[in-house]
């Protein structure tokens, strides 16, 4: 199975006396409409999660939601609190044209309050669609 993602996946994780997930990974760029995005394609193999199952669906759609956005980390909800609280507290913050952040990437960007908003709409929208593609790739199973 493959997926993308713009955060690097860890090769290989221990779990319960086993490897529950382990990647083939390669480093590829595609142009979007903002400029070039970094992501990382990866396969899934050596997994104890059988391919087609729900479980392995499951896998890869919460894969799809974590991976950053524009290089901004949103996989806890402590990355998202981050984003919305400093949306919410911009004027508080002095209404500053941009703040520095740390990217997924840990380089440091300036980003505007719309760039946060973009993030933050755009993980509401690709978790909308992930559930989507979940839910009719589980019903394609039954």
């Amino acid at each position: 199975m493959k997926g993308y993602s713009s955060q690097q996946p860890e090769i290989s994780t221990p779990h319960n006396g086993g490897w529950q997930h382990r990647y083939n990974i390669e480093q590829t760029t595609r142009d979007t409409e903002e400029g070039p995005v970094t992501e990382w394609q990866f396969d899934f193999i050596n997994t104890q999660i059988a391919p087609g199952t729900r479980d392995y669906l499951k896998l890869a759609r919460d894969i799809t939601i974590a991976a950053p956005i524009n290089n901004v980390q949103v996989a806890t909800p402590e990355d998202r609190e981050n984003i919305s609280g400093t949306i919410r507290k911009w004027e508080t913050l002095g209404n500053p044209a941009t703040i520095n952040w740390i990217m997924a990437d840990n380089s440091v960007a300036a980003l505007t309050q719309a760039d946060l908003v973009a993030v933050e709409d755009a993980y509401a929208l690709r978790k909308a669609q992930a559930f989507i593609e979940y839910g009719e790739a589980v019903a394609a199973l039954v």
